[in-house]
């Protein structure tokens, strides 16, 4: 039974993050100035698109398999019969950390809560790239929560 659940989490979130690759891939290259205070010279700018657009350490299939080891369907939403995907927008960073979590659209019964706690233990990216240099890259991840 965990088997078959294991593998249909894996086969939705595949989809959900192709959608989201062809989303990104849509885009046009965009600025977004950021409100925070950096040193003279740091670069803030926020991309949406860029040349190479950061990756999880491992590529997709390493995602797909950290997302589902992780991901505990809240009881609550069990319980209420929640289910939707859960897109969670996040900045990788230079360094590729992981920052300014937020839920660009949720679902109800914790599973957006759910989604942000699975985003915030994510290991390092492997940071986007623009003109030559590793830049802030927005990126935003679908998570599917669906009940059998």
């Amino acid at each position: 039974m965990k088997i078959k659940l294991l593998f249909t989490t894996l086969i939705l979130l595949t989809a959900s993050l192709n959608y989201a690759q062809v989303q990104h891939e849509s885009d046009t290259v965009a600025l977004t100035n950021v409100k925070e205070i950096a040193a003279p010279g740091i670069d803030t700018t926020i991309y949406n698109n860029v040349e190479k657009m950061p990756t999880f350490p491992g590529g997709e299939f390493k995602m797909y398999e950290f997302l589902a080891m992780n991901i505990r369907y809240p009881q609550r939403a069990r319980e209420d019969g929640y289910s939707g995907t859960v897109y969670v927008r996040f900045v990788v960073e230079p360094d590729g950390t992981i920052t300014n979590i937020e839920v660009a659209k949720g679902v109800g019964g914790g599973c957006s809560e759910e989604a942000v706690r699975v985003v915030k233990m994510m290991p390092n990216w492997i940071p986007g790239e623009a003109f030559g240099k590793k830049v802030r890259v927005t990126y935003t991840l679908p998570i599917n929560f669906r009940l059998q």
